[in-house]
């Protein structure tokens, strides 16, 4: 199944549970996400649904009888529809077609990510470690693998709001440079 095809499944068959997840994850403020499976009769299906905390949550293997095609997962923060190179190894460890991210604002991206390159995961990963570097010259004191992250440091709020607007915005260009390149498909709730 190509990733257009798993992704016209995934609306038309699992966008209620999509959506189901979603309000978790707004009311409860932790990532909820699941595995999208394919059975022995090509039909897809949600995965047994998993939760973790803000920056993670791992996915639960597929029902026997079925084999992991996507996953699907929702962000509690900005930069919501964008994948991490976490998000992006795991997938391609895994063996997904497609790779799903929400946000708080209604919306799914899915992205086709078993083609992405190491140079772009890389790139990522230099993205991500400049971010990193940038909230710890504000006075972050962990690493920032979130925006999230950085308001649970008990920082000031000038200190918060000057990360966000000093490091955030070249962090949301470098990432989406990359993610430009990867075939995507959104899904409104």
């Amino acid at each position: 199944m190509s990733a257009e095809e798993l992704c016209r499944e995934v609306k038309k068959n699992l966008t209620d549970e999509i959506e189901f997840m979603h309000d978790l994850t707004v009311a409860s403020g932790v990532e909820h996400g699941a595995s999208v499976c394919q059975d022995q009769n090509k039909q897809v299906l949600m995965g047994t649904k998993c939760s973790g905390d803000e920056c993670s949550v791992e996915y639960p293997p597929c029902p026997l009888d079925s084999k992991i095609v996507g996953s699907v997962h929702f962000h509690t923060d900005e930069p919501a529809l964008m994948l991490s190179s976490a998000d992006i190894e795991n997938a391609q460890e895994l063996g997904e077609i497609l790779t799903c991210v929400g946000d708080e604002k209604d919306k799914v991206a899915c992205y086709q990510v078993k083609d992405v390159s190491s140079q772009q995961i890389q790139q990522m990963q230099t993205a991500e470690k400049t971010y990193t570097a940038c909230g710890e010259q504000w006075g972050a004191r962990q690493p920032l693998q979130t925006w999230e992250a950085v308001s649970e440091q008990d920082l000031p709020p000038p200190v918060v709001d000057a990360i966000m607007e000093k490091c955030g915005p070249a962090y949301k260009a470098e990432i989406n440079d990359v993610l430009k390149h990867f075939k995507k498909c959104v899904i409104n709730l």
